[in-house]
């Protein structure tokens, strides 16, 4: 009878709770973007509540309704960013917006603000409860930037880093994220993808998906590394699949510019049935950059190949809709005249008329000019002589690399330093904010937040910034990093990044928060010494291996103060309850950078102590004890590499062919030529496993075994791991890690493990 009693209380208590519950009410003739925000009203109630709501465009008179994407003429919509307002009417709530995607970001806010959901890329965090609380709502909101987005870049290997390898399910996820976190564009820079096949049907047809291109008369790929572009999947599949994201995509407002100009790249190349059908005449070049024909620019000092590139990106929009914003790459990565005067003036002249064609095909449509040559090879004054030739009117610059701390020279008289703040962009010229953040083989924590926050103030009420924006060459390889970018582009934050830490430890981690925040920051110091480029496969895999013998080069080595903290963030791991999605992934990410940045230095201190020995200011014991640490530190980042799918090659391959199936019988040979080239390698499991750990172990026992000889004769020729590694059957797989070994103890075993060997 007790049970009884309680069961109606209970029901009684969820009629009465459901009673008060709102119905949402959407215009009859909303657009997508509203009539998603409203089905997405409902799943958020639904997800914290565990009640269904009801959406209708026709309420009953009596019913609280939540109005979502009524027209609204507030002034806070004046203008031409993004804005929406959330704000408690009656007993129910009013979410209107600028603009469709407004009301949806609105509608995400409310959840966030009134409820503590938070929106992560690998998962949202929706707290439960009884009942939401629509009274005392007054979110008034407006975006500083017009324009906030990220790249997907193409670069193919770890599927949680390389856009290219994911799915739909993949694919709609992501594109949530971007809505959910405010923002309107993104960048799909994948290659050309089907647009010969559709601009020359009669020319270039549909690869055969089981055969890899180019080979030679022997079979062996004529491209290797990343330039081996052969799709895994089908290129028909591919065509689908672009089609999926960009209707997904601009369903909820946001924007994705088509390329526009000379876009042939490592990445765009030319089908050899085009190149035999049309024989295009190619731009000089000077450097040996893509200098094959399939990776040449088409002479567009002539109008005849000006035009056969408009008829790519033609073909684009034809097929894939219409982009309402174009990106002129320009000459990216090419130096055409070896005058410098005159190299300019022809890539202005050339930007300026693919710029000018543009805006008179689509008037309404601005083109935003990648700025990723002006910081390779431009000097400043160059790019201000841009500026004079373009017109403001529609052309932002598009500069990316605000976080670019190291100012190395790349050629001579140019430093790798030229960004935003030298071209009188600032309150004069429409421009980006943005952020690089990584290259392909920078997989790992890396955030440069001092540069960032100094180049931000330059941007500060100015308003002729009209974009904020993150285009690494790898996805979510910085978790906090894609935060902070979060954090900044609607609206510059006045939080200190310090405290934007301890919110997204609150936010990701709950009650291991405090744990967190001591493992990331005594993490930081350390992983910021790289740039956006460095990694310990670089010493591993090739200078090390390759630079032996110039004593020079090891004995100016010097280690890093900060290095001394990497013995407290594997202690402070290994404090940490290793489980849940976050704290797994997260954990790892931490530990991989204290891993990446010891190996590389331990490389160093032992090839110092080798040539110091051979300088008798070490000895033997010395190198042994070096070495002895170094083979220790490799063997603990591999195994730790195993510990979770986000680093195997296999398990990316597994995901691969789970999407869509791959014909072609040379899938894993490829894969391995796109991530073992010297540009990606990084933190891949298979090749710690199979070349880090066996290569140091080589290594280590030659020196430590000329060193007791006393034999300091120049060193023979070190193998050549890569070509190991790829005349196996399986160069990949051979290594495949064992999930089995995922366990909260191992991963325990392994941090205390490291802090010990880092502490000795």
């Amino acid at each position: 009878m007790k049970h009884s009693c309680a069961f109606f209380v209970l029901m009684a208590t969820a009629s009465a709770l459901a009673a008060k519950d709102p119905v949402v009410a959407v215009p009859a003739d909303a657009p997508s973007a509203v009539r998603i925000a409203a089905d997405e009203f409902q799943k958020y109630w639904g997800q914290i509540t565990g009640r269904r709501i009801t959406v209708t465009a026709r309420p009953a008179k009596d019913a609280v309704c939540v109005r979502i994407g009524f027209p609204s003429d507030d002034p806070l919509f004046d203008g031409e960013t993004d804005a929406y307002i959330v704000k408690s009417v009656g007993d129910g709530l009013e979410i209107t917006g600028k603009n469709p995607r407004s009301v949806l970001y609105g509608t995400y806010e409310f959840f966030r603000q009134r409820c503590g959901c938070r929106w992560f890329w690998d998962g949202d965090v929706v707290p439960k409860a009884e009942r939401i609380d629509l009274s005392g709502v007054d979110i008034r909101e407006k975006a500083q930037f017009l324009y906030r987005g990220c790249q997907y870049f193409s670069h193919r290997g770890l599927t949680r880093f390389h856009a290219e390898t994911w799915g739909w399910a993949d694919w709609r996820r992501e594109l949530d994220w971007c809505v959910k976190n405010r923002l309107n564009l993104f960048m799909l820079h994948f290659g050309k993808e089907d647009l010969f096949q559709l601009a020359y049907p009669d020319i270039v047809p549909y690869p055969d998906p089981a055969v890899t291109e180019p080979c030679d008369a022997m079979g062996e790929f004529l491209q290797q590394g990343y330039n081996q572009r052969t799709s895994f999947w089908s290129m028909e599949y591919r065509n689908l699949l672009r089609h999926c994201i960009l209707d997904y995509a601009r369903d909820r407002g946001m924007i994705h510019p088509e390329k526009i100009g000379p876009a042939t790249h490592w990445f765009y190349r030319t089908p050899p049935e085009f190149l035999k059908a049309k024989k295009p005449e190619f731009t000089p070049q000077v450097y040996k950059n893509y200098c094959e024909p399939s990776g040449l620019v088409w002479d567009v000092r002539q109008q005849k190949w000006i035009d056969e590139y408009w008829n790519l990106t033609e073909a684009a929009v034809k097929e894939y809709g219409e982009p309402g914003m174009f990106f002129n790459m320009g000459f990216d990565e090419r130096t055409v005249y070896t005058n410098r005067a005159d190299n300019v003036a022809l890539k202005i002249d050339i930007m300026k008329r693919y710029n000018d064609e543009s805006h008179r095909r689509r008037p309404d449509a601005p083109v935003i000019m990648e700025g990723w040559d002006f910081f390779l090879t431009w000097q400043p004054d160059e790019v201000k002589q841009l500026l004079k030739a373009l017109d403001p009117s529609f052309a932002i610059v598009w500069d990316f690399t605000a976080d670019d701390a190291v100012g190395f020279v790349h050629r001579p008289g140019i430093p790798l330093h030229n960004v935003f703040t030298g071209w009188g962009v600032t309150n004069a010229f429409p421009y980006s904010f943005g952020v690089t953040l990584a290259l392909n083989r920078g997989m790992d924590i890396r955030g440069q937040y001092e540069t960032i926050r100094k180049r931000e103030k330059a941007i500060v009420g100015d308003p002729m910034c009209k974009a904020y924006i993150i285009w690494p060459e790898t996805s979510h390889s910085d978790i906090f990093a894609w935060r902070y970018f979060t954090e900044n582009c609607w609206r510059l934050s006045p939080q200190p990044t310090d405290a934007m830490l301890d919110d997204f430890c609150r936010d990701r981690y709950g009650a291991q928060a405090a744990a967190f925040g001591a493992a990331w920051r005594k993490v930081m110091p350390m992983s910021q010494l790289w740039d956006w480029m460095r990694c310990c496969s670089d010493i591993v895999g090739w200078d090390a291996p390759r630079r032996l013998n110039e004593s020079k080069r090891w004995l100016k080595t010097k280690t890093p103060a900060v290095i001394a903290d990497a013995p407290a963030v594997f202690a402070a791991l290994a404090k940490i309850d290793w489980n849940g999605t976050f704290v797994r992934r997260d954990a790892l990410d931490i530990a991989r950078t204290a891993f990446d940045r010891s190996v590389w230095f331990a490389y160093e201190e032992l090839l110092r102590t080798y040539h110091l020995s051979a300088a008798g200011q070490a000895t033997a014991a010395d190198v042994k004890a070096k070495a002895d640490r170094c083979v220790a530190l490799v063997r603990l980042f591999a195994e730790t590499l195993e510990l979770h799918s986000d680093f195997s090659l296999s398990e990316s391959m597994d995901h691969i062919v789970s999407v869509e199936k791959v014909r072609n019988p040379a899938f894993e040979h490829v894969f391995f030529e796109n991530s073992a080239c010297r540009y990606c390698l990084s933190h891949q499991a298979e090749y710690a496993k199979g070349w880090y750990v066996p290569s140091t172990e080589e290594l280590a026992a030659l020196l430590v075994a000329r060193a007791e000889a006393g034999d300091f004769s120049p060193l023979p020729p070190f193998p050549d791991y890569r070509a190991k590694l790829r005349a196996l059957p399986h160069p990949i797989r051979a290594f495949a890690p064992d999930p089995s070994r995922r366990t909260p103890e191992n991963f325990r075993r392994l941090m205390l493990t490291a802090a010990d060997v880092l502490g000795r």
